[in-house]
């Protein structure tokens, strides 16, 4: 297994480690949030966790191979021009504003109308 599959990690997080850690009798660095299911744990390696580790491993080699055209991707996007609301009203574009309403292309909308939950 590559060792960049082992070491893959989620905002700071080493997946791998986790999921080893986390089936553990004594789970270290793991918060108690549900004493239920804190106190599940694993009693032997079994064919169905032996498969549950296998389809990690898989989804992390994927993820894996794809992180180059990813980071591609990402910078190709941040490098790109910006679109303005004006480039948009000037292109006939009708956005949404708040309160599910839509503008006239006479410029009343906002930047942050743009970003409105």
């Amino acid at each position: 297994m590559p060792s960049r599959v082992v070491e893959y990690d989620v905002a700071g997080r080493r997946v791998l480690w986790r999921w080893l850690n986390d089936r553990t009798p004594r789970p270290r660095y793991k918060k108690r949030t549900c004493a239920e299911l804190d106190d599940l744990t694993v009693k032997r390696w079994d064919r169905p966790l032996a498969d549950e580790f296998l389809a990690l491993l898989a989804v992390l080699a994927g993820c894996v191979s794809i992180e180059g055209p990813q980071r591609d991707l990402l910078d190709q996007v941040c490098d790109a021009a910006t679109i303005t609301v004006d480039d948009l009203n000037d292109a006939h574009v009708m956005l949404a504003v708040a309160g599910g309403r839509r503008s006239s292309r006479s410029g009343d909308v906002s930047t942050s109308a743009l970003f409105m939950a």
